[in-house]
């Protein structure tokens, strides 16, 4: 199901961010972290998929690797009398520390409902970007290979849309159009 989703994206967009997080396990002063303690606190990776719409902002050193990405996230939230709301939150990793920002809208009012900043002490951004590439050319003909052609063009062109949203949205991106 997650492999799904990762290929569906990559489709769709042409490349695909996977977030590695982990929970940091509490231990107390004086206490080394045992595997027991990692399991009971469910300290454990998870990988977590991101549309590359999310992505908002990202920058990278000189020699191409990963130094900050920012991260949008939205749900709607049941505020009891009031309603519903809609709970924004943005995260930012860099390669020490991820720190965390809500903001909740409801009717007319915006609220920063939370700000907090942890270490994760990897040293690293904790994302994985993938991109599409054919790896090698289907060979011969048959119903299969026409069909699945069209396919994958049928859904490239429903998120067409999208794609060029995401092209035009960081000005790192280059396209490369086919001729140049």
């Amino acid at each position: 199901s997650f492999m799904e989703q990762v290929a569906f994206q990559l489709l769709g967009y042409g490349t695909v961010r996977i977030l590695v997080n982990v929970k940091s396990p509490v231990v107390g002063e004086g206490q080394q972290l045992t595997r027991a303690d990692e399991i009971e606190q469910e300290a454990q990776p998870f990988l977590l998929l991101y549309n590359p719409m999310s992505v908002i902002d990202w920058d990278n050193d000189e020699y191409g690797h990963m130094t900050m990405v920012r991260i949008k996230e939205q749900r709607t939230v049941h505020l009891g009398a009031k309603g519903h709301g809609k709970l924004t939150k943005f995260l930012q990793y860099d390669t020490d520390t991820v720190k965390t920002f809500e903001f909740l809208e409801s009717q007319k009012d915006l609220e920063l409902v939370n700000v907090d900043e942890q270490a994760h002490g990897l040293g690293m951004i904790p994302m994985i970007v993938g991109y599409y590439r054919k790896v090698k050319p289907m060979i011969g003909s048959s119903y299969i290979r026409y069909s699945s052609r069209a396919d994958v063009r049928k859904f490239q062109a429903e998120s067409d849309l999208d794609y060029d949203t995401y092209i035009h949205a960081h000005q790192t991106l280059k396209a490369k159009v086919k001729g140049e």
